[in-house]
């Protein structure tokens, strides 16, 4: 949704300004990013002031172990012989499905993959969820959407995000701007066919990680620096709206991008540790309310929007958008992989033409 301010929008960013490179030198980087400047203010500059890019590899890698252990421990309480096993779905604000990935990253247990709801927009929260409440920086909010995420899908373990990644720069007052880091989790498992139990709980990822402290307050000190009434003492306790500086796109996009890879760390261990003390169960409708195949019009689902969308048409624009058959093989002919998939066929036989000119690259 559009906000309406009298302020200019920034630039549309070139894609090379907005992520840092994967693989520079430490100088380099520390100085695209404006580190070079944050760091010499000190003369025993700490070692994540020095590798910023370590940082954000270290986030990912947490998150993906942190994935791992809760596919792991959904594993350990399957039961394969009646095909009954929790699958997860997540609601997601901030990271906009990125849990959800960090999930599909780890090859393993797909049958616990359920789907997301990637909620960014307040609307969204509201139409595809049911959230109701208005502030959505809140538990509630949280609650609300791990609860939505569940009635509104057949997984039976919700993970809810909603949080403050990166203040709207320039339209923000102080106050929001001070919230950078501040994320509410939820998350959500059946107690039985007519409980759903939740639990919530609150980060500052600014504040409660050592790591992202620094990088926070690069960002922030950068917002009230180039703030010109920041410069009265007194403008935090008399100027509630307070209109920020800019930092640049690099430094905007490596901060916000650890506080989510940072989010979808703690939001999976919660989610561990709420299945692991809580005897959650899968309710009996969840095998019964499956959607059939195949059954005819694809339906608007949502009673707030049936009275609009329900009689909508779809009209293809090419002519196989309607086709439910799968591609065959030899419309695959020309590429790289059919070769192989007939010379395992045949039993790994390979005509003396191939052995040849494996043999004459060989050579070379």
């Amino acid at each position: 949704m559009k906000r309406t301010t009298g302020l200019k929008p920034l630039p549309a960013p070139s894609p090379a300004t907005l992520r840092a490179p994967k693989k520079s030198s430490s100088s380099s980087l520390t100085q695209s990013i404006g580190w070079r400047e944050y760091i010499t203010d000190t003369k025993n500059p700490n070692f994540d002031s020095l590798r910023p890019e370590d940082v954000l590899n270290d986030a990912r890698i947490k998150a993906h172990r942190a994935a791992y252990k809760l596919i792991k421990e959904l594993s350990s309480n399957a039961d394969w012989s009646t095909n009954t096993y929790h699958q997860i779905v997540t609601a997601e604000s901030l990271t906009a499905g990125l849990i959800l990935s960090t999930i599909v990253d780890v090859p393993f247990g797909g049958a616990f993959k359920y789907g997301c709801f990637g909620v960014y927009d307040t609307d969204a929260k509201r139409t595809y969820l049911g959230v109701k409440v208005e502030n959505l920086y809140t538990h509630r909010c949280a609650r609300e959407m791990a609860e939505g995420a569940l009635k509104n899908s057949n997984a039976s373990i919700a993970i809810a995000v909603s949080g403050n990644a990166m203040p709207n720069q320039g339209v923000d007052s102080f106050d929001e701007i001070a919230k950078l880091g501040e994320v509410f989790i939820g998350v959500a498992g059946y107690k039985d066919d007519k409980t759903i139990l939740c639990e919530t709980s609150v980060y500052n990822f600014c504040i409660d990680h050592s790591n992202a402290f620094n990088l926070c307050k690069l960002w922030h000190d950068t917002v009230v620096d180039k703030s010109k009434a920041a410069k009265f003492s007194d403008v935090k306790a008399n100027i509630k709206n307070l209109t920020s500086g800019f930092n640049d796109y690099i430094t905007t996009s490596f901060v916000s991008n650890y506080i989510r890879n940072k989010t979808a760390e703690i939001a999976l261990k919660k989610a561990f540790n709420f299945v692991k003390k809580n005897k959650l169960a899968i309710p009996s409708f969840l095998k019964t309310d499956r959607p059939p195949h195949e059954n005819g019009n694809n339906p608007c689902n949502n009673v707030l929007l049936q009275s609009t969308r329900g009689t909508l048409t779809t009209e293809c624009l090419n002519q196989n958008c309607n086709d439910i058959s799968r591609i065959s093989t030899s419309q695959y002919r020309n590429s790289a992989l059919l070769p192989y998939a007939i010379s395992k066929q045949q039993g790994g036989k390979r005509s003396k033409r191939s052995k040849k000119t494996n043999k004459r690259k060989n050579k070379n």
